[in-house]
């Protein structure tokens, strides 16, 4: 069975990857210099593969939508065990309270 919501966020993660190192060439940089591969990003000392604060962006959004979807308890143990403000999901985010 094909998994859309992993193919999507690898299809973000890859591309950002790929952009990072040569997001702020100019167009006539990138003909002389085209991205043919993943390379280090220079402006940031990251390593080859590395992805910026927009895949961690559309990931938090997806796995909100998923939460949405596939409810609270959908979420696997070991991932609440970590989680930050779990004492105030629990208190207000599941009973239905909200934002109060």
């Amino acid at each position: 069975m094909k998994n859309y919501w992993l193919d999507g966020i690898m299809g973000v993660a890859v591309g950002d990857a790929l952009g990072l190192p040569v997001q702020f060439m100019s167009r006539e940089e990138l003909v002389l210099n085209p991205v043919t591969g993943m390379r280090p990003c220079d402006l940031y000392l990251s390593p080859i593969g590395t992805w910026s604060d927009d895949t961690d962006t559309i990931a938090a959004i997806a796995g909100g939508l998923a939460g949405l979807y596939y409810g609270y308890d959908a979420i696997p143990s070991e991932w609440l065990e970590v989680l930050r403000k779990r004492e105030w999901l629990e208190a207000n985010a599941i009973n239905g309270k909200g934002l109060e």
